[in-house]
């Protein structure tokens, strides 16, 4: 039964989960967030962990190597979505980030573009479900922390 779960992607099997990170960054009047296109519409960069890279790492990277923007991210927020395509049993796990370069203007090098949108925006581009769940839990979880180190004593 398992067999059925994994999906041909160009003669490549896929059954291993990706990881990719929401990054979100200061705005007036509202935050931005990091988007990719692919095939499948707008989303948020991920990809595979290589041999022997964390969870974190392999969003960090893939978060480069897809938009040129280099990220912190932070292991508190992780949300699980199934995959897009269809018949594909992977999970893809995004955290919650930053940019460390800024809102610098992204190259989409691997996918079809790359873009910050202002949060509004993102809300109504991003149309998979479980990907637009994953975004207003990153937003929520982002707000709680704000809202923490506000209150603690200096």
């Amino acid at each position: 039964m398992a067999a059925r779960c994994i999906a041909e992607n160009n003669g490549i099997r896929e059954f291993e989960d990706s990881f990719g990170a929401i990054l979100l960054e200061p705005g007036e009047p509202e935050p931005w967030v990091l988007l990719i296109r692919s095939a499948h519409g707008w989303s948020f960069p991920k990809g595979h962990a290589e041999a022997g890279e964390t969870p974190e790492e392999t969003a960090a990277r893939e978060i480069f190597e897809e938009t040129g923007i280099r990220a912190e991210i932070d292991p508190g927020y992780a949300f699980a979505v199934p995959s897009a395509r269809a018949g594909d049993c992977r999970k893809i796990v995004f955290f919650s980030g930053r940019s460390l370069d800024g809102r610098k203007e992204p190259v989409a090098d691997e996918v079809r573009d790359a873009a910050w949108v202002p949060l509004s925006g993102a809300d109504r581009m991003v149309n998979f479900g479980p990907d637009h769940d994953a975004l207003l839990g990153a937003v929520r979880y982002r707000d709680r922390k704000q809202a923490e180190e506000e209150e603690r004593p200096e």
